[in-house]
């Protein structure tokens, strides 16, 4: 009979018997309600292999790509190593390749991607700084053969993370990160679909990277791009977007600011000239407040809720 290995534990698994049965016999603190695939509240994650086919049903392109799978609808006929979702199981070493500034609070920062390390553009990261020091940073690059990871880091002045990156990290410097997480990037279903991306701050890195993803893939329609700030010098990634802005021949860049008599709120302009949003891909991301405002929306503009992807931070002074 297969072996199921979930929390260092090995467990043998019968013919009839489901993933979640299992956990549940076993004494694992596995959350569940249902137990029929509807609910969703089972969802796990592969560590390695791949999930069977049933396992999957009414799960997301992005939760399929990796590999999650609702373990009351699993039987699996080899032996697998699973894990809960968003689990991290391994650091990876890398070195720092680039630090630039982007302007003067957000800087630029290319690490050396990790052998056998993979991501999607617009999951996150985190880097330590020690065992009692982690912060989550948002991925602007594709995963590609140049091999490095590219990542837009705001600093706040009382933070010790942030401060450590700025004053002390320099290139060639070794530092630790997690496996790449999150599920808000592209993925085959919005290619034929106009897309919509709201971002503010450094929220506009993840989005950078899934429009870099979906023009890299060939996305032939609609892309509109709006981003938020205080004022002109903090909209940072002018320069990324207006290169996107030669290589799409739709792509369409809207600048709101704060100081702005004309467009100075994001959702403001958004209600005012996008009233019919069916059928779009919408991708937000910022802190956790715009975010939940931005989700309910677009939702009332149309937008189906499977088509609004958000990752929202929590800007602390970190």
């Amino acid at each position: 009979m297969p072996m199921v290995k979930f929390n260092s534990n090995n467990y043998q698994i019968s013919p009839e018997q489901s993933v979640l049965d299992l956990l549940i016999q076993n004494n694992e603190d596995i959350n569940y309600f249902c137990k029929s695939g509807l609910c969703q509240s089972c969802i796990l994650e592969f560590n390695t292999g791949t999930p069977p086919q049933k396992s999957q049903i009414g799960l997301s392109e992005a939760d399929k790509l990796q590999k999650k799978f609702l373990s009351c609808l699993c039987f699996p006929e080899e032996d697998i190593s699973i894990k809960k979702c968003g689990e991290e199981s391994k650091k990876y070493s890398t070195k720092i390749l680039q630090k630039k500034l982007i302007n003067n609070e957000v800087i630029l920062l290319k690490l050396e991607k990790p052998k056998d390390y993979s991501f999607y553009p617009g999951q996150f990261l985190n880097i330590y700084k020690d065992t009692n020091c982690l912060r989550s940073y948002s991925i602007a690059n594709l995963c590609d053969d140049k091999n490095e990871i590219e990542l837009h880091i705001k600093h706040f002045l009382t933070g010790e993370m942030s401060n450590w990156i700025f004053n002390e990290l320099n290139v060639g410097n070794e530092i630790y990160i997690s496996q790449a997480l999150g599920s808000c990037f592209f993925t085959s279903d919005a290619l034929n679909k106009p897309m919509l991306f709201l971002g503010i701050s450094t929220g506009v890195a993840p989005l950078l990277g899934i429009c870099r993803q979906a023009i890299f893939q060939n996305h032939q329609k609609a892309i509109h791009f709006v981003q938020g700030g205080v004022n002109e010098k903090s909209l940072y990634a002018n320069n990324f977007l207006n290169e996107l802005k030669l290589i799409h021949n739709d792509f369409n860049l809207f600048s709101c600011c704060l100081n702005s008599a004309k467009n100075s709120n994001v959702l403001n302009f958004i209600e005012e000239n996008y009233v019919d949003l069916e059928n779009w891909k919408v991708y937000i991301c910022g802190d956790s407040t715009f975010v939940k405002a931005a989700k309910e929306l677009v939702f009332l503009q149309g937008a189906n809720s499977q088509d609004i992807h958000s990752d929202s931070f929590l800007f602390k002074n970190n």
